[in-house]
């Protein structure tokens, strides 16, 4: 065991060492043993870094105890060769984590956040600090390029000396195994899960991540339910039991609006409004109000409870609410009411540590200024919808004085300055940038289009401008696609289709196959479905090309009448499939999710496959892959 824990320390010792400048470590700590509670001077070598000849640098401290994450942040003081800074380590702290910025560069070790360990009063490391700082490793905003092997030593290294701390890190610990071992993990983790201990005698932490690991690791719906069950019997008003109360109060219509104003404020009286799900619960809430045209009663619940609407979450719903009314055709001078109360709120608002908690200022200043700039979108959009071209314009001046306006910022510019006859030439170039950003949509394109007739005088010309500016998009897409295409064997089969024939992939050899994995019941599959038309169309006269549609992973029985009454719904031209066993996705082709797409050349073989569903890039992406491997 010494001799363990004599590697371990030297394996943090290089790990604050790993980068070197004449001799001397970047990053040292003193003491170099710190305790909670201490203070620790924090000392950073520049040298042979980026920020070897800056002028300032600030020192960015991430400490975490459990899953709740804090950040810290403070400028350096320069000492001779070093930057310096004293830093108070929190009681509650179990690790921390140090980036070095100067604003517009980092220094990080490798990747990873430089290690600040916590030793107990004997000099040894204090229980949880590994995997404190195993955490920090995995977190994307602490570490730019998380180690999952690094993670996963540390745990491994925490819990063979404190396995009673196992289950307080347990879905992490769980997936770095899944990871790092991928031919022998279902039997470590049967023998940890079995090894736990006994749930009735857990705490409230160690109880949800029980059941999490079950859900998410050990695919064990049943067991999750009982240690779910286990949490709310012994704390009725702690997480579990909100979240299962938060989970069905979610599944019911906006539009039943009494019944779910009763589910929501019975929620908030019962657990004081205190809680992770208050927030979205109010924005259920007035997104429902506003849906249905009910302004009265959003005016009603917000001056019966002024304290929410001081939260960045709550002032954004109503915001939102005021476009919403505006699109359904609601009352107008409503939305104008509750556009201005938003535009209100959001200038008087002021951030709070606990809804900014682990976050970097930087981090903060771009959320706030995505904040403020949908607050203003939404001003412009209803003014504009009610006839008040000017009044809107003011709002998308203020945002572009930000020297960052959305998109959606852009895009209502354009056309206020087309509607009101400013500077046609100024809209053609704003909407250019969208189409160049390759978030347009058909409002968009028309707008563009629009300016151009408007400033040259015709639309000749036009299809070539329009094609420049999508070029850069476009070889982008095809230099990434290119870096992953792949080329193995395609899996062959043989599935019945719509109308009882056989269909057998091996047999359209020669054609470019795009195989369409998707369900019924598939919100993003049935989203991507209209675009998905369009290429089919498209492709439609090209001998060369096949698209086939698989029905796969779907749930209950009729599967082929409620595919087709699905096609015969929505008019389209798709040619089925139906795997009804889910064995060509999963065993054929590895899928996992839909909607998914595997591209097949004219040889058989399998060259891209895709997954999810991006409105903004899907028709692009088919296009670039047919084109590559025609």
């Amino acid at each position: 065991m010494k001799y363990k824990f004599f590697m371990l320390c030297l394996f943090f010792v290089l790990s604050l060492s790993s980068l070197y400048a004449d001799g001397e470590t970047q990053v040292t700590l003193v003491p170099d043993k710190p305790q909670a509670g201490n203070e620790v001077l924090i000392k950073f070598n520049p040298n042979g870094t980026e920020l070897e000849n800056t002028d300032s640098v600030t020192v960015i401290i991430y400490r975490e105890v459990l899953d709740t994450l804090y950040c810290d942040e403070g400028e350096m003081v320069k000492a001779g060769d070093v930057w310096e800074y004293k830093y108070n380590l929190d009681d509650s702290a179990w690790c921390a984590g140090i980036r070095f910025s100067n604003g517009e560069t980092e220094v990080t070790d490798n990747g990873v956040a430089f290690p600040v360990l916590i030793y107990d009063g004997s000099g040894k490391l204090a229980e949880g600090t590994r995997a404190s700082f195993a955490c920090l490793c995995l977190n994307g905003n602490v570490s730019p390029q998380p180690d999952k092997h690094l993670a996963y030593t540390l745990f491994k290294d925490e819990f063979a000396d404190n396995p009673e701390l196992t289950k307080y890190f347990l879905v992490k610990y769980l997936f770095s195994i899944k990871e790092q071992e991928p031919e022998t993990w279902q039997d470590t983790v049967v023998k940890i899960m079995s090894g736990i201990g006994n749930a009735n005698e857990f705490d409230e932490k160690a109880l949800t991540e029980l059941q999490y690991a079950s859900t998410y690791v050990m695919m064990n719906p049943g067991k999750a339910e009982e240690y779910k069950n286990i949490a709310i019997e012994k704390y009725p008003l702690g997480d579990a039991a909100q979240t299962d109360a938060y989970t069905e109060i979610s599944k019911m219509s906006s539009d039943n609006v009494d019944e779910l104003e009763k589910a929501i404020l019975d929620f908030q009286s019962k657990y004081k409004q205190n809680t992770t799900f208050s927030n979205k619960l109010w924005n259920m809430l007035i997104e429902a109000y506003c849906k249905n045209n009910m302004c009265n009663k959003l005016d009603e619940l917000l001056s019966q409870n002024a304290e929410m609407q001081k939260k960045i979450s709550v002032i954004h719903s109503i915001s939102e609410g005021s476009k919403i009314i505006a699109e359904n055709d609601g009352n107008l001078d409503s939305a104008k009411y509750f556009a201005d109360l938003g535009y209100k709120l959001a200038k008087e608002y002021k951030p709070t540590e606990t809804e900014f908690r682990g976050n970097t200022q930087a981090r903060i200043n771009n959320i706030l200024n995505q904040f403020i700039n949908s607050v203003l979108f939404n001003c412009a959009f209803v003014y504009e919808k009610a006839g008040e071209p000017e009044a809107a314009l003011k709002y998308v001046d203020e945002a572009n004085e930000t020297g960052k306006p959305s998109l959606g910022i852009k895009g209502i510019y354009a056309k206020l300055l087309l509607e009101l006859g400013k500077d046609n030439n100024k809209a053609m170039t704003v909407s250019a940038e969208i189409i160049s950003s390759g978030q347009t949509d058909d409002e968009i394109l028309e707008l563009n289009k629009k300016a151009y007739n408007l400033v040259k005088g015709s639309d000749e010309g036009y299809e070539e401008y329009y094609s420049e500016l999508r070029k850069p998009i476009i070889d982008k897409l095809a230099e990434k696609i290119k870096t992953e295409l792949i080329n193995e064997p395609a899996y062959d089969f043989s599935l019945l289709d719509l109308d009882g024939n056989t269909v057998t992939l091996s047999e359209l050899k020669g054609k470019v196959i795009i195989l369409d994995f998707w369900a019924t019941w598939c919100g993003p599959c049935k989203a991507s479905m209209p675009l998905m038309k369009e290429a089919v169309e498209k492709y439609a006269d090209d001998d060369e090309v096949k698209f086939l549609f698989v029905d796969t992973f779907e749930r209950g029985s009729d599967i082929e009448e409620r595919a087709k009454k699905f096609m015969s719904m929505n008019e389209y031209p798709f040619h089925v499939v139906v795997d009804a066993d889910g064995k060509v996705a999963k065993d054929g082709y590895g899928i996992t999710a839909i909607p998914a797409k595997i591209f097949i050349d004219k040889e058989g073989n399998t060259r891209y496959s895709s997954k999810g569903f991006n409105k903004n890039t899907l028709l692009d992406e088919i296009d670039v892959i047919i084109e590559l491997l025609k």
